[in-house]
C-alpha cells in the first residue's frame, strides 16, 4: 500500500512515536499502523499506556477538517495542539526534592561524605538526567531555576560541587544559568 510509504515509527527507550501523513484525507493506513502497533504490544507484553498517549496533528490549511478521534483499545487518545515539558519537568523536581530529603537524613547520621556524594549520583542526580538531551532544550528560565536550585543542595560541601569531573552534568545547568545572566546583562550570547 502506497500509504505505508508515508509512517515512520521512532523509538526512544521506552517511548514510541508514530508519524503519519494523511493526505486528500485518506488516515485508514495511519489508523491501521496504530492499530498494528497496539496489536503488537499486547502479543509482546507490553502496556501501551493509552493515559500518556497523545495526538498532535499538524494541517496547514486555513480551515483544516475536524478528524474523528483516534481510540486505541477503546480508549480515545488525547489531541494536543502543543507538546510542553512541563509536566515531565515538575515530576522530575518533585521525585528530587523527595530524594534529598534522605540525603538531608543520611547527613544528620554524620555519614562520610564519599558515601553522601554516591547516594546523591544514584539516587538523585540519575533522576535529575534522565532524558536531559530530550527535554532540556524545551525547558524555560523558570523550569532551569528549580533545576539548578536541586543541583546545588547545601547537604553536600562545595567540594563535590567544584569539580566537572565529578559532576559533567551539572555544567548543563551551570552554563545555561550563565548565558541567561549575560543575556540579562546585555551581551549576546549564541
Amino acid at each position: 500500500d502506497v500509504f505505508f510509504l508515508h509512517l515512520k515509527l521512532l523509538k526512544f527507550a521506552d517511548d514510541t512515536t508514530l508519524i503519519g501523513l494523511i493526505q486528500d484525507g485518506e488516515e485508514s493506513a495511519y489508523r491501521q499502523k496504530v492499530k498494528e502497533l497496539a496489536v503488537w504490544c499486547h502479543h509482546n507484553n507490553l502496556e501501551l499506556n493509552t493515559l500518556k498517549t497523545v495526538e498532535m496533528i499538524i494541517d496547514f490549511r486555513r480551515n483544516p477538517p475536524a478528524l474523528p478521534p483516534l481510540s486505541i483499545m477503546d480508549s480515545t487518545v488525547a489531541t494536543v495542539e502543543t507538546f510542553k515539558w512541563v509536566t515531565h519537568i515538575n515530576s522530575i523536581v518533585k521525585k528530587a526534592q523527595q530524594r534529598l530529603y534522605f540525603l538531608r537524613q543520611l547527613r544528620k547520621f554524620n555519614l562520610p561524605q564519599e558515601l553522601l556524594k554516591q547516594f546523591y549520583s544514584a539516587i538523585i542526580e540519575s533522576v535529575l538526567c534522565t532524558s536531559i538531551t530530550v527535554w532540556f532544550g524545551s525547558a524555560t528560565k523558570s523550569d532551569i531555576r528549580r533545576l539548578q536550585r536541586l543541583y546545588n543542595p547545601s547537604d553536600c560541601r562545595e567540594d563535590y560541587w567544584s569539580s566537572p569531573a565529578l559532576h559533567p552534568s551539572r555544567t548543563v545547568f551551570i552554563q545555561s544559568e550563565e548565558k541567561s545572566s549575560e543575556n540579562r546583562s546585555g551581551s549576546l550570547t549564541l
